[in-house]
């Protein structure tokens, strides 16, 4: 999986493979748009499945 923000990527390799790991790589390729969270630096976005 790549992440790319501001013209820089990072590759990550996804492991343990589970439920919950399956059903988030079912909705790859995914673009979010990231908001603010609780005012600080940290960033949050929402999923597109409930």
């Amino acid at each position: 999986m790549r992440f790319t923000a501001r013209g820089v990527s990072v590759d990550v390799v996804i492991g343990a493979y589970n439920a919950t790991t399956r059903d988030f790589l079912s909705m790859l390729p995914l673009t979010l748009s990231l908001e603010e969270f609780s005012g600080t630096k940290s960033k949050a976005a929402t999923s597109p499945r409930p």
